[in-house]
Parts: structure tokens; C-alpha cells; sequence
């Protein structure tokens, strides 16, 4: 079955035969905890992947699809609280020189990082980008910490913006201005129609490159603190994502991601909808 495009952004991607966006996880917890996480960064325990593992992935993804991702995001969990963050982002620029990179983050720990880190992000055109949530951060804050960095404000940006390298400047933008917060539902039984779900699914664009493996997305990625945490069993097979170390080629990834993977029958598409944002409590309802 041929994937169908829902969005401007994947048609774009998927025509010019593009990975669209690869999420480099940089840690798995956070420090902000937000109820029904996508990446269950609440239930995880404090972990950092290791500089040298991120190193091999970023290397080996440019060897075999350089000129063909998108995009590459720096996540977690919060990717500002892992220690080695400076020399992740000089890396990920060294071997995607030309490549659209963004650190995601929650904006909460910003004002306290080292001058060392701000002027990589001046050198490597890495672009900082803020999520919004309501009471902890605002469009007229960010901005005006922007100014105050010298840096070049962005806001609802386009995929023309992400496919244009900031070099020698820092740029700092932010999501579209949406307070509430996306609820996506697992089903726990895992009988969801795999073909609809696909069809439908909103993070075609969101693949997940982490410790050796690509996932189409980074609910795949991270669903083992779901399950650990709830003592759930919610499986992976080997059909849920690639081993990019072992005989991948670039050609395999493209394919991987035209069809649904057997995990999609947990996601209960059908369900999702918009929420008021609020901290986590860690209640599996949260999550189904």
C-alpha cells in the first residue's frame, strides 16, 4: 500500500522521495513532565544516551541518506539536560553540514546555559526551538528573550523556513501559538485497524533515529517506560523498525516508511483530540 499524504509538509517530503524529520533523542526524562507525553519522558527513569552511541547513529544516517533528510531534531525527554549537548550538536552538524537541525525543547533552562553553547549555536546554524505551554512559557517571553540574545525571532514557520540553514546567527522560533495539547491514545488490546491509522496518522513526519535503531515514530522509540512503568506488554517486533548498522541502505529506510508497521494496531487514532495542557501525575489514563 502507498502511504497517503495528509499535510503540505509530508506531500513536499515524500515527493522529492525525502526522510522528512529524524528525532535524535538526546536524553529520556525531563524536566518538565507533561501530562499524555507522546515520548512518556514522566514514567522514565534519568538516562542520558551516551555521546559515542549518538556519534555512530548521526554518522552512519549521513552515509547512507545525507542529502535526503529533511531535517533533524535534537529531543528527549528535555535534550538540554544531557551534559554533552554542545559537542551532540557539533557532530550532528559535522556530518549534515547542510541539513535543517532544531534543538526541541521546553525553553526552561535556556537562560541558565553557558555562553559555550550559544555561540555552537551560532556556529553550527543549529536553530533553537521553544514548545509553548500554557503558564510555564509565552510568545511574548520567548521573543523578547530573542532580543535580548540578538537573535532572530521566528514564529508558525513554513517548510520553506526549515529547509533554509541559519549559518553565524542564532535563531530562536516557536510553535504556532496552540496552548492545548495533543492527546494521543494507546489501545492497550491493540486490535486498532493498522491501514486507517496509518492513513491518518498525524507523525508520518516524525521518525526516530535511537541507539542503532530508525523507528517511524518516537511513540515506537519510547514505549518502553510505558511499559515498564505499568508493568504492560505492549511489543515491538522487528518489523517496528530497522537496525541501521545491519545491511541498511537508504533505499530500505524510504520503504519502511510507505507502510504501517505492526505497533500501529496500539494507537487508537480515532480518539485523538485536543486537551488542556496540565502537568503529569503519572495516571496511566493519561496515556489511554
Amino acid at each position: 500500500m502507498e502511504k497517503t499524504c495528509k499535510t503540505v509538509e509530508q506531500k513536499i517530503f515524500f515527493e522529492k522521495h525525502l526522510i522528512p524529520d529524524v528525532n535524535i533523542l538526546l536524553s529520556d526524562h525531563c524536566n518538565l513532565n507533561c501530562a499524555s507525553c507522546t515520548n512518556y519522558a514522566p514514567l522514565a527513569n534519568k538516562k542520558f544516551t551516551p555521546f559515542e552511541v549518538i556519534e555512530k547513529d548521526i554518522k552512519k544516517l549521513s552515509e547512507l541518506a545525507q542529502n535526503k533528510v529533511a531535517r533533524i531534531d535534537l529531543m528527549g525527554g528535555e535534550p538540554l539536560l544531557n551534559p554533552e549537548i554542545v559537542e551532540i550538536m557539533w557532530v550532528s552538524r559535522k556530518y549534515f553540514p547542510s541539513t535543517n537541525i532544531a534543538i526541541e525543547t521546553n525553553g526552561i533552562l535556556l537562560k541558565s546555559m553557558p555562553e559555550e553553547f550559544w555561540q555552537t549555536v551560532k556556529e553550527t546554524g543549529i536553530i533553537v526551538r521553544i514548545s509553548l505551554y500554557n503558564g510555564i512559557n509565552s510568545v511574548d517571553e520567548i521573543k523578547n528573550f530573542a532580543k535580548e540574545k540578538g537573535a532572530d525571532f521566528r514564529q508558525n514557520c513554513t517548510v520553506d523556513d526549515w529547509c533554509c540553514q541559519n549559518e553565524h546567527k542564532i535563531v530562536i522560533e516557536t510553535n504556532g501559538g496552540c496552548l492545548d495539547w495533543k492527546y494521543y491514545p494507546l489501545d492497550l488490546s491493540g486490535k486498532q485497524d493498522l491501514n486507517y491509522n496509518f492513513e491518518n496518522c498525524e507523525q508520518h513526519c516524525c521518525c526516530c533515529l535511537h541507539e542503532g535503531f530508525f523507528y517511524p515514530c518516537t511513540r515506537i522509540a519510547n514505549i518502553k517506560h510505558f511499559n515498564k512503568y505499568f508493568n504492560e506488554e505492549l511489543s515491538i517486533c522487528e518489523k517496528d523498525r530497522i537496525n541501521i548498522h545491519e545491511n541498511c541502505t537508504a533505499e530500505c529506510i524510504f520503504e519502511f516508511l510507505k507502510n504501517p508497521v505492526p505497533f500501529c494496531k496500539y494507537c487508537n487514532v480515532k480518539s485523538e483530540k485536543f486537551i488542556a495542557w496540565k502537568k503529569s501525575a503519572c495516571d496511566k489514563i493519561e496515556w489511554t
